[in-house]
């Protein structure tokens, strides 16, 4: 089986907070008002080796107990919770003064920049709706 590279495996975060990370040399600004999930079966996390990932949690974790308001199928033993970011801008410089969309690892809110920032590898986003199911993409 091949095991999937993830690409934040590439970096160091040099600073953070609830507020932007650091990474190589730029300041990636959270977006505190978008977020959503990605909810997994059994089967995508063992395909992709999700144990490696820091995000992934099973539905009981995250949730407790079933609800079915909450959870949209049993048949997902795990979630990915997903955040965005904002911009980017030069170290030192303040997100007031401008940011932009475009970084190193693609433009934000596009999906292999999502699954970079969020610790995910990007071929979940080819997998059928059954194994894989993404909700409130830009919710906030």
């Amino acid at each position: 089986m091949k095991t999937t590279e993830y690409k934040i495996d590439f970096y160091e975060i040099t600073e953070s907070n609830d507020y932007y990370r650091i990474i190589e040399g730029l300041t990636y600004w959270e977006d505190p008002n978008h977020f959503g999930s990605v909810y997994l079966t059994q089967e995508m996390y063992d395909k992709y080796d999700l144990g490696r990932c820091s995000t992934v949690e099973t539905v009981e974790e995250a949730y407790g107990e079933y609800d079915p308001e909450w959870m949209p199928d049993r048949k997902y033993a795990y979630v990915i919770g997903i955040d965005h970011c904002a911009g980017v801008t030069p170290l030192g410089h303040d997100a007031s003064e401008g940011t932009s969309l475009d970084t190193p690892h693609g433009e934000c809110y596009e999906e292999d920049f999502v699954a970079w920032w969020c610790e995910f590898p990007a071929e979940l986003f080819n997998e059928p709706e059954e194994n894989v199911l993404i909700t409130g993409w830009c919710d906030g």
